[in-house]
């Protein structure tokens, strides 16, 4: 049991440092658990600032998003760490901004966070191993409250990809003013 503790305290540490650093690894690859497309309509189109997406993304109540700029077409996000709110939650997920110009799309991907994998795993190991009659409760709370996490953070990104399908999508009103400008 104290091995799969030290084992969770590891990657706690590790998933803490490479987020921290803005890893763009550790942004880029993982497994996708969210993705929202945009089809960009129009040209030049430019990734807003890392301040004014931060900006943007602040909250009281939960904690707020970050943004960094990784490359010149991705900017990662995640929560922001060790922040006082009203309403304080695991993050299942850390996300990245990507822009196409190719295929002519913005791309919002979600990436599982390692620690919620270790942490499921772990109360796995221990409590329901089939030698602990507290397992057969304690793991469906344990997914629960990790699938909770998870529809936070779904909504989350949900409003990131909405704004950016706001700003770049058909629709989008900087889209429509050009129009009218040039037309």
């Amino acid at each position: 049991m104290a091995l799969a503790f030290l084992v969770l305290l590891l990657v706690v540490i590790a998933e803490i440092t490479v987020s921290a650093k803005w890893n763009g690894s550790y942004f880029r690859y993982g497994i996708p658990v969210f993705k929202s497309v945009i089809e960009v309509h129009g040209s030049d189109v430019e990734l807003p600032s890392d301040e004014s997406l931060s900006g943007r993304f602040r909250s009281g109540i939960v904690q707020s998003l970050v943004f960094k700029t990784i490359s010149d077409s991705e900017v990662a996000f995640r929560e922001r760490g060790f922040e006082l709110t009203l309403l304080t939650y695991s993050p299942v997920m850390h996300g990245l901004v990507s822009m196409s110009p190719v295929r002519r799309s913005i791309e919002v991907k979600g990436v599982l966070n390692w620690f919620p994998v270790a942490f499921v795993l772990v109360c796995y190991f221990v409590f329901d191993n089939g030698h602990h009659v507290m397992g057969n409760m304690f793991m469906p709370f344990i997914l629960g409250i990790v699938a909770a996490c998870y529809l936070i953070q779904v909504i989350r990104f949900n409003r990131v990809a909405e704004y950016f399908r706001s700003r770049y999508g058909e629709n989008s009103t900087y889209r429509n003013l050009a129009k009218r400008e040039t037309g």
